[in-house]
């Protein structure tokens, strides 16, 4: 059951209330006597018998409905009684406290009127409101940053920004989508990869800011002598090495779970896909058949050659690469403990550069079959071959499938430099969105929320890692470093 009593109500230093508001639920038997603090006037009556999958709605602005609500009194009633507040006064602050006793097996939950008491687990939900004339004064809350992409553990402090109204107020902050915590003081905590909301309610208002949290951000650089690869933040911040060998490291790919990191490595000789866990432990040669490096490749029967650009599949059980062991560059494909590789492709021309769609059904790959490198598909057997860019008067090269499976971005050169291109994923509606004529732009990679992009860029002397949004707004320089930092990959 849900109760509500005068013992709840607590004056605090927080918002004056809405005059005439109704704080409307249900609870089981009729009504009783009342009693008032400050001018409220509170059924505290319990009901006498427990009431099964009883509800309590809270009149406040739908919660990820953004802007202001339309109304913020609830309609709801019950055919056994109802516990109502009204005669609100204008001139004092308030907190109102609506609590779902223990053995009541009621807890609070989102719905369209406000939250809703249901389920099993004890529960409180404050609830602040304001005075019309401090409703009639606001034209206006937004929170600050609207957007904000984050790694693991990360914080991000939010704002809130009102206009119209200059006096003091104290908002209630929420989260949505399971991602973090967010303090009383809009403080965002990163606890969980995936997208969410963060939100604030002042009043009637609601205003909501996306979040996406995301992984950290892999590259190559040469920062310590040679090609290493690296890992930072969405932002920039906290770079720091993950390979130490003596050989070249580059063209890092995430896992999807995150916790591997498949690369291409000389270590040993040619070049193989090795695989290490996030952390740089436990590298193991993949394609060269041996741990830490070495020929190997008699031990599987193969021709000698390089093994380059790995890409995993969405499940994480294979690995999609481009080697030169049958004599020119063919798109293969392993299981992620590097048993059972076999062609998928068979041409004379130079097949390279895979990236594997998020739905798990097909493999973007760049080939200069048609006499100039376009973006091409198939299917993961190798079949149902289709030239997606079809541009015969410039070079389509390495592509990156968007996560949500709606978008491909590739390096292309038709407009005289390298530049960043995205088209739908049937080829349809290519268009440039770095648009950058200071440099060459290229190896594209995506944010998981399929909204931001990072890429190589020449633009500032040597190359850099730079992020952008999708429309090619916001190009900001992430690495700013002197030495070569290139092959971007993100969380996919």
């Amino acid at each position: 059951m849900v109760v509500m009593t005068a013992k709840r109500i607590a004056l605090v230093s927080a918002l004056l209330v809405l005059a005439g508001l109704w704080l409307l639920g249900c609870g089981g038997s009729s009504g009783g006597p009342s009693g008032g603090v400050g001018g409220i006037v509170v059924d505290a009556t319990e009901p006498t018998q427990p009431v099964e999958n009883a509800y309590c709605y809270i009149p406040i602005p739908p919660r990820g409905a953004g802007g202001r609500a339309s109304s913020i009194v609830s309609d709801y009633t019950d055919a056994n009684g109802r516990y109502e507040l009204k005669g609100l006064p204008l001139n004092e602050d308030l907190t109102l406290t609506v609590e779902a006793k223990a053995q009541s097996s009621l807890q609070f939950v989102t719905t369209e009127l406000g939250v809703r008491a249901s389920a099993p687990g004890a529960a409180e939900q404050e609830v602040t409101v304001l005075a019309p004339d401090v409703e009639s004064q606001i034209s206006g809350v937004t929170i600050a940053p609207e957007t904000a992409v984050l790694a693991l553990d990360q914080s991000q402090q939010f704002a809130v920004v009102v206009t119209g109204y200059a006096g003091p107020l104290k908002p209630t902050w929420w989260t949505t989508g399971g991602i973090g915590t967010v303090d009383t003081d809009g403080l965002f905590a990163a606890t969980t990869l995936g997208s969410g909301t963060v939100h604030v309610t002042l009043g009637s208002w609601d205003a909501p800011a996306s979040v996406t949290v995301t992984g950290r951000i892999l590259f190559s650089s040469t920062r310590d002598g040679d090609y290493e690869i690296y890992s930072m933040n969405p932002d920039g911040t906290g770079q720091s090495r993950i390979t130490y060998s003596p050989a070249t490291d580059y063209l890092p790919a995430w896992s999807p779970d995150m916790r591997k990191i498949a690369y291409t490595s000389n270590l040993g000789g040619d070049f193989g896909i090795h695989v290490m866990n996030a952390d740089g432990t436990g590298d193991v040669n993949l394609t060269l058949g041996r741990s830490g490096g070495g020929s190997g490749r008699a031990d599987l029967g193969r021709a000698a050659g390089s093994d380059y650009s790995p890409s995993w599949s969405p499940r994480g059980s294979r690995i999609a690469f481009f080697t030169d062991r049958d004599g020119n560059a063919e798109i293969y494909v392993m299981n992620a403990d590097g048993t059972s590789q076999r062609r998928l492709t068979d041409d004379p021309a130079y097949d390279y550069a895979p990236s594997w769609s998020p739905d798990g059904t097909e493999i973007a790959f760049s080939s200069d079959r048609d006499g100039n490198a376009e973006i091409y598909v198939m299917d993961t057997e190798g079949k149902n071959l289709a030239n997606l860019t079809n541009y015969p008067a410039g070079n389509d090269t390495l592509p990156c499938w968007s996560p949500d499976g709606s978008k491909i971005a590739f390096t292309s050169n038709r407009d005289g430099d390298d530049e960043i291109y995205v088209m739908d994923a049937n080829g349809a509606n290519q268009r440039d969105i770095s648009n950058n004529a200071m440099g060459d732009d290229s190896s594209p990679s995506w944010c998981r929320d399929s909204q931001k992009v990072i890429f190589r860029s020449n633009r500032d002397g040597n190359p850099e890692i730079y992020m952008m949004e999708v429309d090619g707004t916001k190009q900001v320089n992430l690495t700013n470093n002197s030495a070569i930092d290139q092959d971007p990959s993100w969380l996919r």
